[in-house]
């Protein structure tokens, strides 16, 4: 399974798409999606402010705050290791 490794640039949002829950805690709305070609630092994918309907009717434009990395996890498993590596209770 394919994950994307994000990273954002919290400097880029602006206060106005901060929103405060009911828990008291601030959230941003993102969007993540591919971009149609890898840029020159390796990025797969675009990562925008969420503007609600109401915002998109005031300004459509769009608000980049990062960009995303598409990699295969590569996860060793125990049976991926050598016998004389695992743990003592690990081993046949």
């Amino acid at each position: 399974m394919k994950s994307i490794s994000l990273n954002l640039c919290i400097s880029y949002i602006p206060k106005n798409f901060v929103r405060k829950g009911k828990n008291g805690k601030f959230y941003v709305n993102l969007l993540c999606f591919p971009k149609k070609e890898t840029d020159k630092y390796g990025a797969t994918h675009a990562l925008k402010i969420a503007k609600s309907p109401e915002e998109l009717q005031i300004d459509n434009s769009s608000v980049y705050v990062g960009s995303g990395t598409e990699f295969e996890p590569k996860f060793q498993t125990a049976d991926d290791v050598p016998q004389e590596e695992l743990p003592e209770f690990m081993r046949d």
